[in-house]
């Protein structure tokens, strides 16, 4: 493998040259300057792997220095971040962390008279390692030192970044130590990793087909099991109005998508009226977002991969959907670097709203999660490493992504494995090249072929929720097979985040 790695020529970067020259074989260094300060950028190679992995790349290593960047790619996440010095705080953390491991944290308490430095683990501050992981991957860097700070509120917020930090020599130590791990993972012989497993847990919703009005999927169907309801409930009822699909997961995207029309027949028997529709999408209902969660097993968690999944798996899947929907969606749910780490050992990535919407999208967005899962330390390719681009998510803006969706799909395409899946991946490009966008107005039964046995007629009683459908869901202006997607808004200033910055409720133990 060829790794490499900026870092500034500071009394912690003079050390990581010298580890490498040490320890990695063909090793090169030389200095630069960016931004009035000198850097090394520093290449190493193990094996005869030709994989390439590039820790702190420049884009990102720039931005990391520009306060106002920062301040704007956070914003349109969702995250606070304040100028140093310009509030004052009775709490910080300085968060060390390299590929999402946290090598310390140095809790610093204010109080009238003094001040008070310890360190302490990741599981006392859980929030605080959440926060600065998040951070650290929004910004495109692998390896930073994150400053988290409170308020009397006790809210945390993101104060400071630093990409190059002059660390004491115990984390020094930690963080070669996590480089000579990298190093045996990629030495030639390696033992060959399990086969990445897929699962998913798509949404849907139910609506009378006459009235438009919801019908909550707890009418139907229990909490537990392959079909069953979210979690989420209507305040003060027990109605829960999100139906969840949760098929057997599979090594093979072929086999979960048999599994997941399995779950769908289920379903279709237990709701055998004719006057219903069943929708997926975005936001089916104002004010309900559903979303097409995507589950990974045997497969690391780190940067590499949350950033590869925003880029080669998100991306795409944003390009296809129903924008007007979509936007709304993301002001709660869907962001980038969206993942979740389950207890059995995987992760979520929760970004996509419902890829539900038809068989052909479905299969064509499972296959697409298990080739970049499998294959992403050979994607390198980071869109949003400028403020532009996550502007231009969070607003819906398809044309910004458009031209460069071509060099994601050559890269998708050069895999050795893309072979296997390229005959049911097609529909995505062609709907990107034709500018098309799923149709959420399509009832699931009809857009999945299920068994045509709902020949009953549904009464609505008393439970039936009283929400409108969302506009967009009975506007088919934006169909697979002969609507436009129309123009995206414009760019807007960057003082107006799409979306309003989240609350970090802060828990400790001192």
């Amino acid at each position: 493998m060829k790794l490499k790695f900026i870092h500034r020529n500071n009394p912690t970067g003079e050390g990581m040259v010298n580890y490498f020259k040490q320890s990695w074989s063909n090793v090169d260094c030389y200095k630069f300057e960016m931004n009035g300060h000198n850097y090394y950028e520093i290449s190493a190679e193990q094996g005869k792997d030709e994989m390439a992995l590039v820790l702190n790349g420049i884009k990102a290593s720039m931005n990391s220095l520009n306060h106002e960047s920062i301040e704007d790619i956070l914003a349109l996440n969702g995250i606070f971040f304040i100028f140093p010095g310009t509030q004052p705080s009775n709490r910080t953390y300085e968060v060390l962390l390299l590929n999402m491991s946290v090598i310390s944290i140095c809790q610093v308490v204010y109080t009238k008279t003094s001040v008070n430095q310890k360190y302490i683990n990741e599981k006392q501050v859980p929030k605080v390692a959440e926060l600065a992981k998040k951070t650290l991957n929004l910004l495109g860097l692998d390896y930073a030192m994150v400053k988290i700070s409170t308020n009397g509120q006790r809210k945390l917020v993101v104060s400071d970044i630093n990409a190059s930090p002059t660390i004491r020599d115990k984390d020094l130590f930690g963080l070669l130590q996590i480089f000579d791990e990298i190093r045996n993972e990629y030495k030639e012989g390696q033992r060959q990793k399990p086969e990445v497993k897929l699962g998913a847990d798509p949404e849907f919703m139910i609506a009378n087909s006459i009235t438009h009005k919801m019908i909550p999927a707890s009418d139907f169907f229990p909490r537990e099991g392959t079909v069953g309801c979210d979690n989420i409930r209507v305040p003060s009822r027990q109605q829960r109005p999100i139906a969840e699909l949760r098929p057997k997961p599979d090594v093979s995207p072929l086999v979960l998508h048999a599994n997941l029309k399995m779950a769908l027949e289920q379903a279709n028997k237990l709701i055998p009226y004719r006057n219903i529709k069943w929708l997926a999408g975005s936001q089916p209902f104002v004010s309900y977002a559903i979303g097409g969660h995507i589950h990974f097993s045997n497969l690391e968690l780190n940067g590499h991969i949350t950033r590869v999944l925003d880029n080669y798996l998100g991306l795409p899947i944003f390009l296809i959907e129903n924008q007007q929907t979509a936007v709304k969606r993301r002001v709660k749910y869907g962001r980038l670097n969206d993942f979740r780490i389950k207890d059995y050992g995987g992760f979520e990535y929760r970004t996509p709203g419902s890829w539900l919407v038809s068989s052909e999208i479905s299969l064509a967005v499972l296959c697409l999660a298990k080739l970049v899962s499998s294959n992403y330390v050979h994607l390198h390719q980071n869109l949003f490493v400028s403020v532009d681009a996550h502007r231009a998510f969070y607003h819906g803006d398809t044309q910004y992504f458009r031209p460069l969706f071509e060099d994601i799909w050559q890269d998708i395409q050069k895999l050795d494995s893309y072979k296997n899946f390229s005959q049911e991946l097609e529909i995505i490009p062609r709907m990107i090249r034709q500018n098309q966008s799923w149709d959420e107005n399509i009832d699931l039964r009809k857009s999945w072929h299920l068994s045509k046995i709902y020949n009953k007629r549904y009464t609505p009683g008393k439970t039936t929720i009283k929400a409108s459908v969302s506009n967009t869901s009975r506007n088919r202006n934006q169909t697979i097979s002969n609507r436009r997607v129309p123009n995206s808004a414009s760019s807007a200033s960057r003082h107006f985040p799409t979306t309003s910055p989240t609350s970090y409720n802060e828990h400790y133990v001192n």
